[in-house]
């Protein structure tokens, strides 16, 4: 049998051994105009399928191995140019800050008739029994939820989104909202010029974005996407609840899970309640 120092023995060897190989990381990401820090932006190792989300501060933790100093992390926020370093160029960064340049953004816009206005409803407004959701917020932070919206008139202004949660034992959380246009049958870039964060504490009820100020259209389909990011409250003796309901309708259905960077996106049997207000035309 093997004796206690031997034991011991070994558990030094794996902890210099985990030690030698890898290095827990600890920055922040800032706007390199202003100085200010940037809120939930994304970090993504290349070709590992590895995300994490910086936190409201703008602070980030990454565990990478640093005996491969080829791979890639890549660091993103919407409004921003993408910024990419390699783990040695990322270790040696002063005070690990990471500074984003901000860019500018050109929309297209949609003209609506000044008048009365008419709104309809794309997308899917009817509550089935079923939910989807999250865990608890360790390890489900940056979850993504969504669903694929189609718009069968012609291209209108999109007035508000609405998605209903059913379960929230938070006192408030925040979501990152957006929109992505598919290409060749594949979610592809955001309509969205800079993050839109939704906070909210209800519960058993639909919730309301507002989008006017932002001027979004939706031409032929969009994939509307929630992304959980933040939470406030009190553990409690089990984990915190958060779902969504889920409507009866099938649909196609886009999911991405908590520090993965891969996405499913597949027709479903229900699909999350998601819908637009829009602007009808006459």
């Amino acid at each position: 049998m093997l004796n206690l120092h031997h034991i011991l023995l070994g558990f030094i060897l794996l902890a210099v051994s985990a030690y030698a190989h890898g290095q827990t990381i600890k920055g922040t990401v800032i706007d390199e105009h202003t100085g200010e820090t940037i809120p939930y932006a994304t970090l993504l190792i290349e070709g590992k399928n590895v995300r994490t989300i910086a936190s409201r501060e703008g602070m980030f933790i990454l565990t990478i191995d640093t005996s491969n100093h080829v791979d890639e992390v890549k660091f993103r926020s919407l409004g921003y140019e993408e910024k990419t370093f390699n783990l040695k160029q990322l270790i040696s960064t002063p005070a690990n800050i990471v500074k984003l340049n901000p860019v500018s953004f050109k929309m297209d816009t949609v003209s609506i008739a000044i008048g009365k206005q008419r709104f309809e409803k794309l997308g899917y407004t009817k509550v089935g029994n079923k939910r989807t959701g999250w865990g608890d917020f360790a390890s489900s932070k940056g979850r993504i939820r969504g669903v694929l919206i189609e718009n069968p008139k012609e291209p209108t202004k999109i007035k508000s989104f609405h998605f209903r949660i059913i379960d929230n034992d938070w006192d408030s959380v925040a979501f990152r909202v957006n929109f992505q246009v598919v290409k060749e049958q594949k979610p592809d870039s955001s309509i969205l010029s800079e993050d839109i964060i939704i906070h909210t504490d209800k519960k058993r009820k639909w919730v309301t974005l507002d989008l006017d100020k932002y001027n979004l259209s939706i031409d032929k389909e969009l994939i509307a996407v929630l992304e959980w990011v933040d939470a406030w409250g009190t553990f409690g003796e089990y984990s915190n609840v958060l779902t969504l309901s889920l409507s009866d309708e099938s649909g196609y259905v886009y999911s991405k899970e908590a520090k993965e960077e891969s996405i499913t996106f597949e027709k479903a049997a229900h699909t999350p309640a998601m819908f637009f207000v829009v602007y009808a035309k006459d």
